[in-house]
């Protein structure tokens, strides 16, 4: 591998690790805003019956689906 080549794998790296902070702060702000935390604290809940509780819409945003592992999707 070249320096070059190295260099570009670091900044990769990088970028990914940037990109996925972002996300897992997104996350962490959304779960936060909607009190998931404190609407699953008596136990487990469908992510309907969370949403009803969150004042939320259960369905994804337009444009994007549902992970495959999500019954129903």
């Amino acid at each position: 591998m070249t320096a070059t080549e190295t260099y570009a794998a670091e900044d990769q790296r990088a970028m990914m690790s940037t990109i996925t902070g972002f996300w897992v702060s997104q996350l962490t702000a959304t779960l936060a805003h909607l009190e998931i935390a404190e609407h699953l604290h008596d136990g487990p809940k469908t992510a309907a019956r969370i949403a009803e509780l969150a004042g939320s819409d259960p369905a994804p945003p337009s444009g994007c689906s549902a992970p495959p592992w999500i019954p129903g999707s």
